[in-house]
């Protein structure tokens, strides 16, 4: 990181007057998961480095955030999907219904209360319902897990991203749609 900062940085500055007529003013550090964790590093390491700082999604406890994915995926593993990938669409339609005031985001994710249960199937189990199984699934996956070692609530997903290609259908059914 130190070196980044020190020799990388100006350097890529440099990469600027071919396509730019003027040199940079302002020099910024934009991560996102692994590189939004070193974002956070050179924030606390380097303050004074950037002139801005965005560490987007930091993966920040690693070995939970595997720990999680791994529990939850052995709970939608099998030879038939426990949630389809075309039911996603569903799930975060309502999830967006319910949390995104009009937006097709949510803005406040941890103040979001929804409930995966007004997507119960009727008489038949379609695309737009979830069987109670389903449901059970995707509380668990916003809820997080206890780490089978300490008890201690592994992290869960937010709502409101679940059908956007690479997010539940590549870390949660393994069937990426366009990764």
């Amino acid at each position: 990181m130190r070196y980044f900062a020190a020799n990388a940085a100006p350097a890529a500055s440099g990469t600027c007057p071919p396509t730019i007529p003027y040199p940079p003013k302002k020099s910024y550090f934009v991560g996102c998961s692994g590189g939004g964790r070193d974002a956070m590093m050179a924030a606390q390491r380097m303050p004074r480095a950037f002139d801005g700082i965005v560490a987007g999604a930091p993966a920040l406890a690693w070995l939970d955030l595997m720990t999680a994915g791994a529990l939850t995926h052995r709970d939608f593993a099998g030879p038939s999907p426990a949630l389809p990938v075309a039911k996603l669409p569903a799930v975060q339609a309502a999830a967006l219904a319910a949390c995104g005031q009009g937006r097709a985001y949510v803005a406040d994710p941890p103040a979001c209360r929804f409930d995966p249960a007004v997507l119960a199937c009727g008489d038949a189990d379609t695309a737009n319902c979830l069987t109670p199984r389903q449901v059970d699934l995707v509380r668990q996956v916003y809820k997080g897990l206890p780490d089978p070692a300490t008890g201690r609530l592994l992290p869960g997903l937010l709502p409101g991203a679940e059908a956007d290609p690479g997010n539940w259908d590549f870390w949660l059914l393994r069937a990426p749609v366009n990764p």
